[in-house]
């Protein structure tokens, strides 16, 4: 994975996390697998229709950057 060298100048797409995710949510948190994919799901679901209020997990099984954030050399990260 490339390092982070900041954001972009411009202007930037962005997405909204619930202030629950911080009160309730993140309080709960102690791996940081989990919270991976708790945040990607968050922008999973910002991107989507609407109406579509759900990602199944063969879309996570298939989500090459959210596969590669898990990856730490430890196998397979969609298990």
């Amino acid at each position: 994975m490339q390092r982070f060298t900041g954001f972009p100048s411009g202007r930037l797409s962005f997405t909204a996390v619930p202030d629950v995710f911080f009160t309730e949510l993140l309080p709960q948190i102690d791996d940081l697998a989990e919270l991976k994919v708790s945040l990607h799901l968050i922008w999973l679901l910002h991107r989507k229709k609407p109406n579509a209020r759900w990602v199944s997990l063969a879309e996570l099984r298939q989500d090459g950057l959210l596969l590669s954030s898990l990856d730490c050399g430890h196998g397979d990260p969609a298990e």
